[in-house]
Order: structure tokens, then C-alpha cells, then sequence
């Protein structure tokens, strides 16, 4: 195959579209790339029209350095991974992109698209011309090390601590081969972000010495260097078995572990084994710079926004709040550490609960991260939280930015969820000291009132129309949720919940607090794994209808698992009294 550069080089510098060079199958992927060769960056860059061609990933940017007449060059490159729908001719999709200024355009290209079975005789013919076929006397050792090989770039070679380097692994091969990747890269020294795997099947042409290569990308990361000085990104090595023949040319297969597997057997006689590698690389890290450091920083290295909410701003004593600090941006997510947080005065804080939404193909990495922290008070009054402190380092300027949340307000009530009392006139001459015999005696109070109805009480008539309901019944309305998007479900499996604690137990699911919740159901004789299970529950419910975040399981196999935990849990009370 031949790569088609379409568009003249001119003196301005030029997005050149690349394309394969030869027809494409129709229902196969393919890439396409934009190339920038000027080193002044372009901004905005875009495309917004696929041409009768289906979009599956992209854009993927990433810089690396290609040779020039006077040494190396860095090129910026922009890669969408696409799927041909019909066959006929039809143009490459335009990008647009902003340069001082002003919006200029790809250069034109256009793509043939076949049928799999032209694409096919195609190929066979190409691979065969280009010297597929060993000749008499050819030494085939020599043929493989000019026809396959593993190459590894970076898109820079110096860096402060904490941004990214983009390191990629390409196998470049003209030959029928089986590879297997035999040591993959150790980064030692960096914290780790995979862009692209060897799963994800990223397949390209590259033109190179007058002969078009095939191209696996076998793994693409960002690594973020957590220490300075000088650091090695190791190489990898890929142990390959290549078989040349004049027969019809099987697709190349790329793996991990497949040629140390026992059924892969011996080579056979026409094949012949190699080893290739590439050599490691090392990055010059620089120290973030410490004049101006503030105090509050603690690594976060690109650029950030921070915001803080209450996700309730009035509360009863005891009841467990939620505080939700935002940060979005770019940089590096993975290293982001919870801010610190001054809680006031009578007011318990305790450690965040993550939530992310980033994408992955961003370099670096673009999103935001949630920081959930729970609290809870035992007294009443207006409680003020001060603004959230947030630094960063900005690589690209050099200096460091440091951001506050605005304050917010938590009104505590005087409504008291720690203590189910009995309804009795002389509840309130009693000293609060002693709130804990209530908690001890609580359950044999109880069981022994429970068995006297037993004995002295008929229940009337009215009493057992008006029966509370069973688990079954109370979701008996699932059918209704189950088939909505967005987190419908997580609010229907919340509130029947709530519904059954409130008729089984008596407990107030306004009001909702984990602690009061599992010191009454101890007190009904359920076991704590029951609870466990229950309250984690209601906190992956709580995640999906405040944050976004949903469970692991699917909605089907959550309601499932809710109405089986809460059957077991009826069964489990009932046997109790």
C-alpha cells in the first residue's frame, strides 16, 4: 500500500490528511490521520463531517519526532479510527484547526472503498509484489530485520514532574507473521494512564524506505513522572514467527503469550523465528519550582477549575451530610489528591469517596473527579465551611495558581435521629446521661411487650386488612423502571426500601443516618452482614441519583439483588419475633 499526502507543500505549513494508500473494505476499520509539522502549536481542532463514514475512536493527539535534513522535527498528530459503510469513492473527512488566528483546512484526500473480497485479491497482489515470496538464495534472517520491526516513540524528551510523556509501541511488518509480545515495558519511577492496548486492535499503513508496512499499535500510555532527574522508559521485546510462502497471506497476528503456549508447537520448516526489541529511553525530569510554592499544593500539575456544593444545606442531629468538591480540567487526574478540608467546630468529617469521569484519549488527561466526603453533628446551629483552598502547577507558564471555593452554610435542626425513644410523658425527665440503657434494654423491652400482645391481644379486623406489605408487593411496580434510562430505577429501589423499613420497623426513612439505622435493625435481631449489604445498597443508590456514578451491575441485576436482600431480611424478622 501506498500512504496518499494529498495537497501541495507550500512555504505556510500545512495539516496534511493521511490515508491509506490502497482501497478499503467495506465494514473494516481503518485510520486516518492529520499531521501538523510546524512548531507553533494549532488550537481547535476539529472535524466535523465523516463523509458516509462511521466514527469508532478519535481523535487520538499525541506529538513525536520524525527525521529531518538537519536532525529531527516534532510533528503534532491527530488519529481517528473510522469504519467504512458502503463502497464507492468518497472524499476524507476536512479538519479544522485554528493557526495564528485564522482557520485553515486539511489538505483533500480521497479513499476507495471495496468489497471484502477485492480488498482481499488486492492485498495478496500487493504483499506479493512487494517480495512476500523468499527468492532462491534470499537469506531470509536478513529479509525479517528489513521487513519487521518494533519501534518506540516519545513526544518529548524533558518534562516537569507531574506531566505527561505519551510513549507508543508500533510493529511495523511486510511478512506473514505471528508475534508474541515475550517483556513488556516496566515504567518504573512514573505513574501509569493506558490510552491505547493491543486489545483494542489499532491497525494503520505506514510508508517507510519505498515500502508500506503494516502498523499494530501494541500499547500507548501517558506517564506521569513522579520524582525528578532522569528516568528510563524501558523498550519491549516481541518474539515473532514468520512464514514465507506464495500461497494466499493470512491476516498477521499479534499476541501476548501465544508462541510460549504448548499448542502453538515447533516452527515449522518454511518458518522462521526472531527476536526484535526497542531500546529503552530516557526523559529528562525537571523539579516543580519551589519559590511561590503554596501551601495548600500537593501535586496536581496542569489546569484546573474547583468547585463545593452541599447536596443538603439543612439537616436534623445526627443525620449524615454530604459535601461534594469538584475538580475539572486537564492534567494529571491520576496523581489528584483529596483537598483538605477545615471542618467547624462540632461538625465530623471523614475521608472522600472518589468518582471520576475522564477521557482517557486526552492528553493529559480531561474530565473531573468528585470528592464525596460524609459528615455529621450532634449539635444544632448554622455551621459556616470555609472556602477550599486548591493549588496547582501550570507547566506551559511555569508558575503556580492557587483557587477557593466559595463558603457554604449547613443548618443543623433541633430533630434528634440518634435515639428511637419510646412515646412516653416521662421521656423527658430523664438525663441524657443515661440515653445508653435505652439502647441496651431497648430490644428486651421490646421482645417481652411483643410476646404479652401475643398472649392478652386478638387482632380486630381492621388491623388485618390494613397489613403491611410484603417485599414482592411493594416492587411489584419494577417494570416501569427498569426499562427507563438515567437513574429512574435507583430512585424507585431507594424509596421502597425506605418504604419497608418504615412498616417493618418503624424507622423514619426521612430521616435517613447508617448509624441509627443499624442500631435499630441489630435491635430486630438482623444479622450485620444483612445490614452491610443493605446500607451499601442505599449508598450505591444515594451515588447514582446525586452523582451520576452507577453500580458495577447492571439496573436488572441490582433490583434483583435489593428485593433478595430485603426478602431475606422480612424472613429474618419475622423468625425474631
Amino acid at each position: 500500500m501506498i500512504i496518499l499526502f494529498a495537497g501541495n507543500v507550500l512555504a505556510q505549513p500545512v495539516l496534511r490528511t493521511v490515508i491509506p494508500g490502497g482501497p478499503v473494505a467495506v465494514g473494516e476499520s481503518f485510520t486516518i490521520q492529520y499531521i501538523w509539522e510546524d512548531q507553533e502549536k494549532i488550537s481547535n481542532f476539529r472535524v466535523e463531517s465523516f463523509n458516509g463514514l462511521t466514527k469508532v475512536n478519535g481523535p487520538i493527539s499525541y506529538k513525536a519526532a520524525v527525521p529531518t535534513a538537519s536532525g529531527t522535527s516534532q510533528v503534532q498528530n491527530f488519529v481517528f479510527t473510522v469504519l467504512a459503510n458502503s463502497t464507492g469513492t468518497i472524499n476524507a473527512p476536512q479538519a479544522i484547526a485554528t493557526y495564528k488566528g485564522r482557520s485553515i483546512l486539511s489538505s483533500p484526500a480521497i479513499i476507495h472503498i471495496v468489497s471484502a473480497k477485492q480488498a482481499l485479491i488486492y492485498s495478496d497482489k500487493e504483499k506479493l509484489a512487494d517480495g512476500y515470496l523468499l527468492k532462491t538464495g534470499e537469506d531470509p534472517y536478513k529479509k525479517i530485520s528489513e521487513n519487521l520491526f518494533v519501534r518506540m516513540t516519545i513526544d518529548k524528551n524533558t518534562c516537569y514532574v507531574g506531566e505527561p510523556v505519551v510513549a507508543t509501541y508500533k510493529l511495523y511488518s511486510t511478512l506473514e507473521s505471528r508475534s508474541d509480545i515475550i517483556r513488556n515495558p516496566g515504567f518504573y519511577g512514573f505513574a501509569v494512564h493506558d490510552i491505547v492496548n493491543l486489545s483494542d486492535h489499532i491497525k494503520s499503513t505506514e510508508y517507510i524506505n519505498g515500502k508500506d508496512f503494516d502498523v499494530h499499535v501494541l500499547r500507548q500510555v501517558q506517564l506521569y513522572p513522579l520524582q525528578s532527574g532522569e528516568l528510563t522508559i524501558d523498550g519491549m521485546e516481541i518474539r515473532n514467527r514468520v512464514r514465507f510462502s506464495s500461497e494466499k497471506k493470512k491476516e498477521q497476528d499479534v499476541a501476548e503469550g501465544l508462541l510460549n503456549s504448548e499448542e502453538e508447537g515447533p516452527a515449522a520448516n518454511d518458518e522462521y523465528e526472531s527476536q526484535v526489541n526497542t531500546a529503552p529511553l530516557v526523559i529528562k525530569v525537571k523539579p516543580l519550582i519551589e519559590k511561590e510554592r503554596p501551601a495548600s499544593f500537593s501535586g496536581a500539575v496542569g489546569k484546573f477549575q474547583v468547585s463545593a456544593r452541599l447536596l443538603k444545606n439543612t439537616l436534623a442531629r445526627n443525620e449524615s451530610g454530604i459535601l461534594e468538591v469538584e475538580i475539572k480540567g486537564r492534567g494529571n487526574f491520576i496523581q489528584l489528591s483529596a483537598p483538605t478540608i477545615h471542618w467547624p467546630q462540632n461538625i465530623e468529617g471523614f475521608e472522600a469517596v472518589l468518582v471520576d469521569s475522564l477521557n482517557k484519549h486526552s492528553v493529559p488527561l480531561e474530565g473531573k473527579r468528585i470528592f464525596r466526603y460524609s459528615f455529621v453533628s450532634s449539635r444544632t446551629g448554622k455551621y459556616v465551611f470555609p472556602g477550599i483552598s486548591f493549588s496547582y502547577f501550570q507547566p506551559d507558564s511555569g508558575i503556580y495558581r492557587n483557587l477557593y471555593t466559595d463558603t457554604l452554610t449547613v443548618t443543623i435542626l433541633d430533630k434528634d435521629l440518634d435515639i428511637i425513644r419510646p412515646a412516653s410523658s416521662k421521656q423527658n425527665t430523664v438525663s441524657r446521661n443515661y440515653w445508653w440503657l435505652f439502647l441496651l434494654l431497648g430490644p428486651v423491652f421490646y421482645f417481652l411487650s411483643r410476646k404479652a400482645k401475643w398472649r392478652t391481644v386478638i387482632p380486630e379486623k381492621d388491623v388485618l386488612i390494613n397489613r403491611k406489605k410484603p417485599v414482592q408487593e411493594l416492587f411489584e411496580e419494577r417494570e416501569n423502571w427498569l426499562t427507563e434510562s438515567g437513574q429512574g430505577i435507583f430512585q424507585f429501589i431507594r424509596g421502597k426500601t425506605l418504604e419497608f423499613l418504615e412498616q417493618e420497623f418503624h424507622y423514619d426513612g426521612s430521616s435517613l443516618n447508617k448509624e441509627s439505622l443499624s442500631r435499630c435493625l441489630i435491635a430486630a435481631g438482623i444479622e450485620k452482614v444483612q445490614i452491610d449489604e443493605l446500607l451499601s445498597i442505599l449508598e450505591d443508590c444515594e451515588m447514582a441519583i446525586y452523582t451520576g456514578a452507577l453500580p458495577e451491575l447492571s439496573k436488572q441485576a441490582f433490583y434483583e439483588k435489593a428485593v433478595i436482600l430485603l426478602k431475606k431480611i422480612e424472613s429474618r424478622h419475622s423468625e425474631y419475633l
